[in-house]
């Protein structure tokens, strides 16, 4: 690759995600490529040490007036305040990290843009260059921070040597950008060049997510300023928990004097239960009397009264954030794995956040990579994040093994496949149902048996004539498996088609609807017949 960019490029139709066509200039060379873009600074407008805090001393006329602002273009005190809610409030920062780390934990998946073996060497490069790079982590992890603030953005470090590969993803402050004015919609970054407005961001050098949990402006539709009421009452409430626990969890200390008392005898009364503890203490005449009157219209202490209101918000945050409270069920289905994978967030608000995350990566870091270094032309392979199938192999392997001891035939190698178990080779070591070692047999010590009379006794027992019953029964039964074959090959059929067990399960009842009994009804009912011939035969003493 020559140190300008490929010249077609120019033509390719890469467009950022704005919809606009990304042009490159003449002079957009490798070395701007790989400059460092929003580089941090100690002073200036990106600074990397931002002490500003705006959660002390938060008001509701405060809260109300950054919110407006945040909505009018001002956002730099709002993306404080999330910044201060996920590092104050620790349920806050609980659920939001649930609903980050459920798709951080989501499988990555390239598919080729089609069977073309060009497209699947593209894809397989994608695969191994980018998604299985241990980098790609802090792409993912970066992006997300846009669920609480609004917006996310990710400076992409490219390496231009022999290929163009993103090898460096560094999350960037939000507060460092803004909206442009016109349409809201167009992030800008601050700099020097143009303080008002900012300046437009280089082509591929960032990645910026913007989750579509709201419609409007793109920082009005962060979690934070859904949650940001419920922080604002509950810091309150909290507080005056604190104030209540230190003024009433703790004994009233009370020292009584008499009248007699003078005043340097009331101030060391004083100094003396003072010295017993922290606050809570007091001294009065011992004619004087002090009642505490409880807060009538409520039920329980004080203590539970904010206890039961700072659950209240919580349940009400772990709503807005993760789709139910901690009391709820899991709706996500899949089983008890697929739970554990969401970590109590809902299905589908994961799997919204995975497919959002995985378009916003194939546009600003897979596709750039593909035109880099494939050309204007080459098909971009999809991505996507999707959780693991999981089955209960328990349960499968319960529900199969009396339909095998029925007749049912199944796949050994499918069977394999599910529980991960490798076909053996003729030298492995089998394991298998052990044999079960036959009683011994030991002759009765008053009356042995010789070699002579238990061969006397085989010989009488084979020359006993048969039960016609008994020929009956073996007439049946040699073309059992021909009667029952119409009545199992639905379940059969049913196996091979399955999934998973949940699917081979829903799939039962027509499995059972599909069963011909026809040709056994028909073989019971002859056998049926026969026997009762054999029956009158035998009544009759003519027969």
């Amino acid at each position: 690759m020559t140190d300008l960019l490929q010249p077609g490029l120019t033509k390719s139709g890469l467009i950022d995600l704005y919809g606009r066509p990304m042009i490159v200039a003449a002079a957009a060379t490798k070395s701007e490529i790989a400059e460092v873009v929003a580089r941090p600074t100690t002073t200036g407008v990106r600074q990397a040490w931002n002490n500003t805090t705006v959660a002390a001393g938060l008001t509701p006329q405060r809260l109300a007036s950054l919110l407006q602002r945040a909505a009018e273009g001002d956002a730099h005190d709002y993306l404080t305040l999330a910044e201060e809610m996920e590092e104050r409030d620790w349920h806050y920062a609980s659920e939001l990290g649930k609903r980050k780390l459920a798709v951080l934990g989501l499988d990555r998946n390239v598919r080729p843009a089609s069977d073309d073996a060009r497209d699947i060497e593209i894809a397989e490069a994608v695969r191994t260059e980018i998604v299985e790079d241990e980098a790609f982590e802090d792409l993912g992890a970066g992006l997300l921070d846009a669920l609480g603030k609004g917006y996310g953005v990710v400076e992409i470090g490219w390496d231009t040597g022999r290929r163009w590969v993103p090898n460096q993803y560094a999350w960037r402050d939000p507060r460092w950008f803004q909206w442009d004015r016109q349409t809201g919609h167009q992030l800008r970054m601050l700099d020097p060049a143009d303080m008002a407005e900012g300046v437009e961001l280089r082509p591929y050098k960032f990645a910026i997510h913007r989750p579509n949990l709201k419609m409007g402006l793109p920082v009005r539709g962060g979690l934070a300023r859904l949650a940001a009421w419920a922080f604002l009452f509950k810091f309150y409430g909290v507080k005056d928990w604190a104030t209540f626990a230190e003024s009433y969890g703790q004994p009233l200390r009370l020292g009584k004097y008499d009248a007699s008392a003078t005043p340097k005898d009331v101030d060391i009364l004083f100094n003396a239960v003072s010295m017993i503890g922290t606050d809570c203490a007091a001294v009065i005449p011992k004619a004087m009397e002090i009642e505490f009157i409880k807060a009538e219209g409520g039920t329980g202490s004080g203590a539970d009264l904010y206890q039961r209101f700072a659950e209240f918000l919580d349940k009400q945050v772990s709503k807005a954030i993760v789709g139910q409270d901690g009391t709820s069920t899991m709706q996500s289905g899949g089983g008890y794995a697929q739970a554990k994978v969401l970590d109590g967030v809902r299905g589908d608000i994961c799997e919204s956040d995975a497919k959002q995350l995985a378009r916003t990566i194939r546009r600003d870091v897979i596709e750039p990579f593909v035109r880099f270094n494939y050309g204007p032309d080459a098909k971009v392979p999809g991505l996507s994040l999707e959780t693991p199938e999981t089955e209960d192999l328990k349960a499968l392997s319960e529900a199969l093994a009396p339909l095998i001891d029925r007749g049912l035939k199944v796949k050994a190698s499918q069977m394999r496949e599910k529980f991960g178990l490798d076909a053996p080779e003729d030298d492995d070591e089998l394991l298998g149902p052990q044999a079960k070692t036959p009683s011994p047999v030991t002759a009765e010590p008053d009356a042995p048996k010789a070699p002579a009379e238990r061969a006397l006794n085989r010989a009488q027992a084979e020359a006993e004539p048969r039960d016609r019953m008994d020929d009956l029964r073996d007439d049946l039964l040699e073309g059992w498996t021909e009667d029952l074959d119409p009545m199992v090959e639905p379940f059969e059929q049913l196996a091979r088609t399955a999934n998973s067990y949940a699917e081979f399960e829903a799939g039962l009842v027509g499995a059972v609807e599909g069963m011909d009994p026809t040709a056994l009804a028909k073989s019971l009912g002859a056998a049926l017949f026969k026997a009762r011939a054999q029956g009158d035969a035998k009544d009759d003493p003519e027969a």
